[in-house]
């Protein structure tokens, strides 16, 4: 079983009894053991040792830049090699995991002592005092933004010009913080005193775009809520679980939209940093009808979640792919090293997300609390790149969807719709150029695969014996695109990237590097395929 996925584990991704055959018809045969998959199995033998030899030869004490990387090392604690504690995302965490593990112990603690007092109450009070204690003068200014933003959604105004006024609201916010430095003292007024009133964490405007994302869900919800006939209420029967997919498209009464459900809302504790999203309308369900918790489902899920953390710690001690890029010592590489140093950068960048992200996860299912998975694959079981980025921060897609991508019409305008979303994904995630180039390469290479799909539809290729194979090339060219885009936006940036393929481009091997690069990801996409067919046989088709 892959250990970075969890669809075994999700009862969100279960199907209904009645749909489990009809899922399995759908199945082919097993490959596993046909003579060709025998030779993808030594492909996997002969590369994947290759593949860490290869980037540790680049990233380790033998490099002749390695003075350079062993500044930004730390001491380890893995048979005494050197730990590369570069990343910026993955030091806050991994630094601050002691008191955040405190924390959740503490809430739950005072969940249990204080189990009387309504949970919203509860939700509000924690949340207060923790965002005082993180943020400090700064929760002041979240509590009279998200005031702001419930002013807007309440407004006796046309529906049309609420959402506008939101959108704006949310975008322009987004904006003046990062321009006004979380609107600090210093950027306000000119007073150097922001570290004496920001709390343990100043910067606040990090955890604020989440915020956003919350503050528009109740707005959108809630006007859906004022022009529906229907409620949660009616649909609830007793000893029935309602789904995922009914609790965030069903409204709640409109008696449950006010301020106090909202400010417990974005404030939950367990989800405030940095998620996973649910919708308000989910999170509100969950309050009023407490979801039964099942102990032997999270205790697997812990148990992943620590085999996820300790692959992170084990992967930083035997290779330093951060600290070779922030050092510029990957200009002195090789060709074939510069490609596995830019694997292992998306590998790291992967492993950062997914460890907060299930840590909090896995915090609000010991609180009652069911979110989605925010990442359903490992990094390396994906080929196509529509499908990547359903699964890749599920949570977020899912939302974007809702509340962007079906209101723009959907699939009824897929390129214009997808270029509009990732501008803002690109936006959100911070305003910055790299981000918005990636965005939209992320629009670009994903048309050839939509292309590919309309000039060979697998209903009428399916059958033939190179489908497969023809879908194969094409999707070794996705991960390479793929790679390329998310190097950019999160690794190297575009003029490292550009330095990185000049490099690439000139190494005297290249005759042999690009076909053997090629058979590689060939082999690792044929054996992606099965994997998938192998969930039919089981009866799960997560369609990525």
């Amino acid at each position: 079983m892959d250990l970075f996925s969890v669809e075994s584990l999700d009862d969100e991704l279960i199907p209904e009894n009645e749909k489990l055959q009809l899922i399995k018809s759908q199945a082919k045969p097993s490959r596993w053991k046909s003579y060709e998959f025998y030779f993808y199995y030594l492909v996997f033998l002969l590369a994947v040792p290759q593949m860490f030899i290869i980037a540790r030869r680049a990233t380790g004490p033998h490099n002749e830049t390695y003075m350079y990387i062993d500044q930004r090392l730390i001491d380890g604690w893995f048979f005494g090699m050197r730990f590369d504690n570069s990343d910026t995302q993955y030091r806050a965490f991994r630094g601050n995991f002691p008191a955040l593990a405190i924390v959740m112990a503490l809430h739950q603690a005072a969940r249990h002592l204080l189990k009387k007092y309504p949970r919203i109450s509860f939700d509000i009070g924690f949340g207060a005092v923790f965002l005082i204690a993180l943020h400090g003068i700064n929760f002041l200014k979240i509590l009279g933004l998200v005031y702001g933003g419930y002013c807007i959604a309440t407004r006796p105004w046309s529906h049309g010009t609420i959402k506008w006024v939101s959108w704006i609201y949310g975008l322009t916010l987004i904006f003046l913080i990062d321009w006004y430095d979380g609107f600090s003292f210093k950027a306000l007024f000119g007073l150097n005193i922001d570290h004496i009133v920001g709390g343990l964490l100043p910067s606040w405007a990090v955890h604020f775009n989440f915020a956003m994302l919350r503050m528009i869900s109740f707005t959108m919800d809630y006007l859906e809520a004022q022009s529906s006939s229907d409620d949660i209420e009616k649909k609830i029967k007793d000893g029935v679980h309602i789904s995922e997919k009914t609790r965030v498209s069903t409204p709640a009464q409109i008696k449950a939209y006010t301020f106090p459900a909202l400010l417990a809302y974005v404030t939950y504790t367990p989800l405030y940093i940095a998620g996973p999203i649910i919708t308000f309308n989910d999170y509100i369900y969950q309050i009023n009808h407490p979801i039964p918790r099942n102990w032997v489902h999270i205790a697997k899920y812990a148990v992943r979640y620590i085999v996820c953390h300790l692959t992170m710690e084990i992967l930083l001690h035997i290779i330093h792919p951060v600290a070779t890029v922030k050092a510029g010592a990957w200009l002195a590489i090789s060709g074939s090293e510069i490609l596995m140093l830019a694997y292992f950068n998306l590998v790291v960048t992967w492993l950062k997300l997914l460890i907060p992200w299930r840590f909090f996860r896995l915090w609000a299912m010991v609180d009652g609390i069911v979110t989605p998975e925010n990442m359903l694959r490992c990094m390396s079981n994906n080929y196509s790149a529509m499908a990547f980025w359903r699964s890749w921060h599920r949570s977020y897609n899912k939302w974007v969807l809702r509340y962007i991508y079906i209101p723009l019409g959907g699939s009824k305008n897929t390129l214009l719709n997808t270029l509009i979303v990732f501008t803002f994904v690109a936006f959100w995630h911070d305003v910055q150029l790299r981000l918005f180039i990636w965005g939209w390469l992320i629009s670009l290479f994903i048309l050839p695969e939509y292309i590919a799909h309309v000039i060979f539809p697998a209903k009428v290729w399916s059958k033939s014996p190179i489908y497969r194979h023809m879908c194969a090339v094409g999707s070794v060219f996705n991960i390479a695109l793929m790679m390329t885009a998310n190097t950019i936006g999160f690794v190297a940036g575009p003029d490292a990237l550009e330095s990185m393929l000049q490099t690439i481009s000139s190494t005297s091997n290249l005759y042999l590097l690009i076909p053997t690069l090629f058979v590689c990801l060939f082999a690792g996409v044929q054996v992606m395929y099965e994997v998938r067919e192998s969930e039919i046989r089981r009866g799960i088709n997560l369609r990525f």
